[in-house]
């Protein structure tokens, strides 16, 4: 029997917010099928109880537009589309995980923003989804929050010290983030470079899957634009966040994955999609494959890559 789905929005503005959320291809996540297709979260699925990572820029955009912010004409599709995100997960049904996002801004700005922000965000993800869903397709220019004036704030609200504690995640990549920054400024061809990277991770320090495709992508060929702009503190900082995000997210999903509830990963840094889609190969060959795929315009130097790699020196 074909199972019927009724949701009580209007059929484009869903199509509308859908597309605004697909063409930046901004979800990743371990399961097959169309992650963009709002219907099908809540037709009858083996899979259930999605929940979702934003990375700092989402988060940070979202709670502009929640808090009336002056937004520029330049970056009002950038907000208008951290609308559709939120109001596509709130249709969705798909909870947020923004601890990460939290800490890191604790990080620059302190427990005490980090706490305001945290109740800000409880509000803006219990609006009510027509709002979102209103301003992201551009009927209206501010957010209505009437809608939680009187909600009562998130229970349990962790303290200033708490956000602003170092963790675990971020301190081990912060190594990792300083030791490419570091080889970055070496005059060394950029096949020595990835080889020396490998070398330290191994000898002196522990191997790291999201910091190896990221220094695999900045020493070869395809490097992106962008990448470590300034090879400054704050650079490495953002590095090690992301590092961050991605070790976070593929312990959440490989969790997630193993009881059907998928964790979906919400960024459009193209950097930080390129690691996270190459953070699980199915096999050896996809393995070589994500490895030496940025160093096909040099396939000897990819090959000298891949075969460090794999070997050991112990």
């Amino acid at each position: 029997m074909e199972t019927l789905l009724m949701l009580p929005y209007n059929k484009e503005d869903l199509d509308s917010i859908s597309d605004l959320v697909s063409q930046n291809e901004s979800f990743v996540a371990l399961v097959e099928g169309d992650l963009y297709a709002i219907d099908q979260y809540h037709l009858p699925s083996v899979l259930s109880n999605f929940t979702a990572i934003l990375d700092r820029n989402i988060y940070t955009r979202i709670l502009a537009v929640f808090r009336g912010q002056e937004i520029g004409i330049h970056a009002i599709n950038d907000h208008r589309w951290a609308a559709a995100v939120m109001a596509f997960c709130q249709i969705a049904d798909i909870t947020f995980q923004y601890a990460s996002s939290l800490q890191e801004y604790a990080s620059i700005k302190g427990g005490e923003a980090a706490v305001a922000d945290l109740r800000s965000f409880h509000k803006a993800d219990n609006c009510d989804p027509s709002a979102w869903l209103d301003f992201a397709v551009g009927r209206t220019s501010t957010l209505d929050v009437s809608s939680v004036q009187d909600l009562e704030e998130p229970e349990n609200i962790p303290s200033p010290a708490d956000f602003e504690r170092p963790i675990y995640e971020f301190r081990v990549n912060y190594i990792f983030a300083l030791k490419i920054v570091t080889l970055s400024f070496q005059n060394a061809a950029p096949e020595r470079l990835m080889v020396n990277f490998l070398d330290w991770m191994e000898d002196e320090f522990v191997m790291g899957a999201g910091a190896t495709h990221f220094a695999n992508l900045l020493f070869s060929p395809a490097r992106m634009k962008g990448m470590l702009k300034k090879r400054s503190l704050r650079d490495v900082q953002n590095i090690a966040w992301d590092f961050a995000t991605l070790q976070n997210w593929r312990r959440c999903a490989l969790a997630g994955a193993e009881k059907s509830e998928p964790v979906i990963l919400i960024t459009r840094d193209k950097v930080l999609k390129y690691m996270t889609q190459r953070l699980v190969a199915s096999d050896f060959d996809e393995f070589k494959a994500l490895l030496t795929a940025p160093w096909q315009s040099v396939p000897t130097k990819g090959e000298q890559v891949f075969r460090r790699s794999r070997s050991t020196k112990r």
